[in-house]
């Protein structure tokens, strides 16, 4: 008895010692920690250098958007904002994360499934176990359907990858473009304020050398309450603009991560190199929804989707488990042979599956015919506003001139004394009046170039502009 034991202990060690090298050979991951840094902690310590800004560019690569220098100096422009936006925004860079899922599910679909080893050793005893052996049995199996889905199971998870990547391409345009907006909205901000600080300053005074025309009794008090409460409104509309323009710098800031020691001025352009946007979205919306990578991400996850339904098909069939096994009985006779299992698909033949398999995929099909939708109305309500924008810019910028030589001839009679000072300020407040009126319109019309280009996909028209407005 003692022997039978012996020998069964001997066989077990075998079977293990053989089956653990392979296990252990089969290399494994090792873990490593990953906390995450305290919240106070920011992003980016400091910005990044332009060389540096440049690697970044070139590694992400967007097909949307042509990388050029970014120079950090003292001013930036929209192109620049969406580069830079590209680079820094936390947003993205967590989106950028979803890559490595996506690709380590396609390493996974890619892969055969493990084969199953199975051992049994059986020692026989008792008062008719002289002279018999101790009976083995090892078996070897593989799962016959995992072989036979892996090419469906590998195109759903490329076409998930490609979905994916365009997603995540989709996503920085929308970020840079957004970036654009900001820095496009902001630049025109400043400009009025500056329009209205140069404003404020005349009325200023304006209303100082009324006080003192009261105090001699030269004008009237309703005469200078006039004039201070032009002064006032002036000041008000400054005030609403400086909270704007506050708002609209921590949002780009926020957008490009925050990074320590960023905080640049904008460039404005100037309004006679804004476009008037095309009469109609029938002349651009081909070409518009060709370029938008959202709806070629939804055209891939449609074709995933309708992998997975070929897969689930494919799966109401029988599932087999085929194998080889060697075995020695305790008569020391030994045997080869093979092993087949099939599952009956008497009650499950996968048809709950097969039947959520296609009502996402029609689900998919109505999501894609509804962003189209949802595009072409986007472009169309942008293109209606652009071009009333459009037909009333030019002519507030033409009324800009005839004013402005009218009030240089008032302001030396005025300064004189033989024009009366409120007659003057008249003309002054109209000509300020219209070029802010200008100043909104030219930002109004850049921002619809934004949005065409956002919900087009395209080149942003705006950047063929390079003037600087004084």
């Amino acid at each position: 008895m003692h022997k039978a034991l012996l020998r069964t202990r001997h066989a077990l060690r075998a079977f293990v010692t053989a089956v653990v090298p392979l296990i252990l050979a089969a290399g494994c991951s090792l873990y490593r920690g990953a906390p995450l840094p305290p919240a106070d902690l920011p992003l980016r310590a400091e910005t990044p250098s332009p060389a540096q800004i440049g690697e970044d560019l070139e590694r992400i690569g967007n097909p949307l958007l042509a990388s050029r220098e970014v120079e950090l100096g003292d001013t930036l422009d929209p192109d620049e904002a969406a580069l830079l936006a590209l680079v820094l925004n936390p947003d993205l860079v967590a989106a950028r994360d979803a890559r490595g899922e996506a690709t380590a599910q396609l390493l996974q679909a890619g892969l055969l499934p493990n084969p199953s080893l199975a051992g049994e050793a059986d020692q026989p005893y008792g008062s008719q176990a002289q002279g018999l052996v101790t009976a083995l049995n090892f078996g070897l199996s593989i799962d016959a359907r995992t072989i036979l889905t892996l090419p469906v199971r590998r195109e759903v998870a490329q076409k998930g990858l490609e979905q994916v990547d365009l997603g995540i391409a989709w996503q920085e345009w929308q970020v840079a473009q957004n970036a654009r907006l900001l820095t496009t909205r902001l630049a025109w901000l400043e400009r009025r304020l500056v329009l209205l600080a140069g404003e404020i300053a005349i009325e200023a005074d304006t209303t100082s050398a009324l006080e003192r025309a009261v105090a001699a009794g030269d004008v009237t008090i309703a005469q200078l309450g006039v004039q201070r409460a032009a002064l006032e409104a002036f000041r008000r509309q400054r005030d609403d603009l400086e909270q704007v323009a506050a708002e609209t710098r921590a949002d780009l800031l926020g957008m490009l991560g925050d990074p320590a020691g960023l905080d640049p001025e904008v460039r404005v352009v100037s309004p006679s190199d804004l476009q008037p946007p095309p009469p109609g979205v029938g002349e651009i919306i081909r070409d518009c929804l060709t370029r938008r990578l959202d709806l070629e991400a939804l055209r891939r996850g449609y074709q995933a989707q309708d992998a997975r339904l070929r897969q689930a098909v494919i799966e109401q069939l029988p599932n087999v488990t085929i194998g080889v096994v060697r075995q020695r009985n305790e008569s020391s006779v030994e045997f080869l042979g093979g092993l087949v299992n099939v599952s009956l698909p008497i009650f499950d033949r996968n048809q709950a599956k097969v039947a959520l398999e296609s009502a996402t995929r029609e689900r998919l099909r109505h999501e894609y015919e509804a962003r189209v939708v949802a595009t072409r109305a986007s472009l169309d309500a942008l293109t209606r506003v652009g071009q009333v924008i459009a037909r009333r810019l030019p002519e507030v910028t033409s009324s800009i001139a005839p004013l402005a030589r009218i009030e240089a001839v008032e302001r030396v009679a005025a300064d004189r004394g033989d024009l009366d000072r409120l007659v003057y300020q008249t003309v002054r407040t109209s000509l300020v009046e219209q070029r802010l009126q200008e100043a909104t319109l030219a930002q109004g019309l850049a921002e619809t170039w934004v949005g065409i280009a956002t919900a087009c996909g395209g080149v942003n028209p705006i950047s063929r502009a390079s003037e600087v407005a004084a």
